[in-house]
């Protein structure tokens, strides 16, 4: 009671599109008294002993979905410019076909750009304060006697 893990996780490098929890490494724990024990990269777990912290998650489902949203406006609004009406007895006039490549080009570009948001959106993943963890021992580990709390 009262030590200091210390331990390190990747960041926002190691969080992909669908994780749910977090991966963290311990490198150290510090007693009350000052003595230190080396734990080399020893992984944590939740406390029924899996690998990794899962606590609170925001997949960001309003910036996910707002570009699919956009792009299926901007298709529908393409695919209606693009397809101009018939009129007049010289049939689809300049502007209108004008228009109708223009309103195409358009789409594409801002299409690709929301598509390539779209999978860009990573979860955040939040640990709160007194979470119950473990860490998983995978190495003998070798005290140099019993512990004596601070006097």
């Amino acid at each position: 009671m009262g030590s200091i893990l210390h331990g390190y996780q990747s960041g926002r490098d190691q969080v992909q599109q669908n994780d749910q929890s977090l991966l963290v490494a311990w490198n150290d724990i510090e007693f009350p008294n000052g003595g230190h024990i080396r734990l080399p990269s020893m992984p944590g777990a939740n406390s029924e002993g899996y690998p990794g912290f899962q606590d609170l998650v925001n997949n960001h489902y309003v910036r996910t979905w707002t570009p699919a949203v956009l792009i299926s406006a901007i298709t529908a609004g393409t695919m209606l410019a693009s397809h101009p009406t018939y009129g007049g007895i010289d049939g689809y006039s300049a502007e209108q076909q004008a228009l109708g490549a223009g309103a195409e080009t358009l789409g594409g570009r801002a299409s690709g750009q929301l598509g390539m948001e779209l999978t860009q959106n990573k979860p955040t993943l939040t640990i709160e304060p007194g979470y119950h963890f473990r860490v998983l021992v995978t190495r003998d580990l070798v005290f140099s006697g019993p512990y004596q709390g601070a006097q």
